[in-house]
């Protein structure tokens, strides 16, 4: 297994050794480097990677910036001198956390982790295949929040805000309805009402009233019930082949 490998580091001392342990792995495949943030955001938009050494502290956009507005997110270790990251990084799902000055042997061990983890993660034989566990980077409350996909049952929108119901607790972030659902998969999450969107995989039924208008069942603990808007209808019923 070979993991499509970014270095995002704006020191070349740092950058430099960080290519070279790379280039070292058998298992690693050197696919980009990026020295800011901003280089760092269009490469990781242009190409698929599996792993993601990301330097926290960026010119133009720090590393915590790049995470937040990409769509698809690699397996990420961290790397920075300064040590009072590490619990923030770890709260953002990040693989592992290097201090620099990183010693092969640290490099070594963050690579093996993040091996393990691709090969287990809910039965994944390798990283590439696309199956894997995504998620979304958000901030909230000044702090930033991993959220994988898969834990989202349904959006609700509340004015300029939207409420992400997830399978451990419910998390109020400060962006639109529409502009999150541009940054999921669309063949997983649905929009079917002006204020509701789904994700499918959490979908137990559809039921028809009387009136003719659609109720959605959720499963979920709440045993979750939402309306299906009139205008939703016909994307509901092409998604749905209905």
């Amino acid at each position: 297994m070979y993991l499509n490998t970014i270095v995002v580091e704006d020191e070349a001392p740092s950058r430099e050794l960080l290519i070279e342990y790379v280039i070292g792995e058998e298992s690693l495949n050197l696919g980009g480097v990026a020295r800011n943030g901003r280089e760092a955001l269009e490469k990781l938009k242009e190409s698929k990677f599996d792993l993601c050494f990301l330097d926290i502290n960026l010119p133009f956009l720090n590393g915590l910036q790049v995470l937040e507005q990409l769509d698809y997110v690699p397996y990420i270790i961290f790397t920075t001198v300064y040590r009072e990251y590490a619990l923030e990084a770890f709260d953002l799902g990040a693989v592992d956390y290097l201090l620099k000055p990183i010693s092969r042997d640290r490099f070594r061990k963050a690579v093996e982790k993040a091996t393990s983890m691709m090969k287990t993660r809910d039965g994944v034989a390798a990283a590439s295949d696309g199956s894997r566990n995504q998620g979304l980077f958000l901030q909230q409350r000044g702090s930033h929040q991993f959220v994988k996909f898969s834990d989202i049952i349904y959006l609700t929108a509340n004015n300029k805000s939207t409420i992400l119901h997830s399978i451990e607790q419910d998390l109020e972030f400060n962006a639109l309805i529409k502009d999150l659902m541009e940054r999921l998969p669309d063949e997983q999450f649905l929009r079917i009402h002006k204020k509701y969107a789904i994700n499918l995989d959490f979908l137990d039924r559809l039921e028809t009233q009387d009136n003719g208008k659609f109720l959605m069942f959720l499963k979920n603990e709440d045993e979750t019930v939402l309306p299906v808007g009139s205008t939703y209808i016909k994307a509901l019923r092409d998604q749905m082949g209905l």
